[in-house]
């Protein structure tokens, strides 16, 4: 099996089924492809954020109503005559209910699991940022509310598994005429950015979950949105770096 073969089997392979010895052979030849297995992990997190997030989606009794009576014909069409996929009628219901499922997605969720492309711009950018164009700031990422609140940049908010690492240096710049909140940590050479997705047309979906993305070759960039702003790390890596980051206690 090639690593792309496998990449492409693990697409469509549920997690809980481990014990398939064709889903061993598949990660365990993922092994020699870091590019294609760094994306196989990103995905996987990605994934088990996004199952979290479905299972408190709570659809409104409007809706759970609608979905109800849909599987009601259903039942009742294979009560009253045998089974045919190509039957008219059969297809129509079949069609609604998948529209009618596809559209609470989409209301719930947006377009989950994609790395927005305006947020790869901000990346880029604070990627080309270098020391001194800093203001030299010491102190923990989310204790630099105050500081940011002088310089005009209002609701700067640090995730809580962030807040702890240690900054040499802030700044603002402009991203289409938006602040977008900069930190530098030394620690594995990180960049913090603290951006309001609204007015840049930014939806990460659902809320809390991270969404990966690598560029230029050397770096990385994980993304998630949490009171109303985006919070984007930015390294000099993988995607399966990020995620190793992301995932540690």
């Amino acid at each position: 099996m090639s690593p792309k073969t496998a990449r492409q089997y693990l697409v469509t392979h549920f997690p809980g089924s481990n014990d398939s010895r064709k889903v061993v052979q598949a990660l365990e030849t993922l092994e020699k492809a870091p590019p294609l297995q760094a994306e196989y992990e990103a995905q996987l997190a990605l994934d088990n954020a996004t199952a979290s997030a479905l299972g408190a989606v709570d659809i409104p009794p409007d809706v759970l109503g609608s979905l109800n009576a849909r599987a009601a014909e259903i039942s009742a069409a294979r009560t009253k005559r045998r089974f045919n996929p190509w039957d008219p009628a059969m297809l129509a219901v079949g069609i609604g209910s998948l529209l009618l499922i596809a559209l609470l997605t989409w209301h719930f969720l947006g377009r989950a699991g994609v790395f927005p492309e305006e947020a790869l711009t901000i990346a880029a950018e604070g990627a080309k940022l270098r020391v001194q164009q800093f203001e030299a700031v010491e102190g923990k990422a989310g204790n630099l509310e105050d500081w940011f609140v002088l310089k005009g940049f209002d609701r700067f908010h640090v995730p809580a598994k962030f807040a702890d690492f240690e900054t040499v240096g802030a700044r603002i710049f402009k991203m289409n005429n938006q602040s977008v909140a900069v930190l530098a940590i030394p620690e594995n050479f990180m960049f913090f950015l603290v951006f309001d997705p609204a007015p840049l047309g930014i939806k990460i979906r659902p809320e809390g979950a991270w969404q990966f993305t690598e560029f230029d070759y050397k770096y990385a960039a994980a993304i998630r949105e949490e009171k109303g702003m985006c919070f984007m790390v930015v390294i000099k890596g993988t995607a399966r770096d990020l995620a190793r980051l992301v995932e540690s206690p």
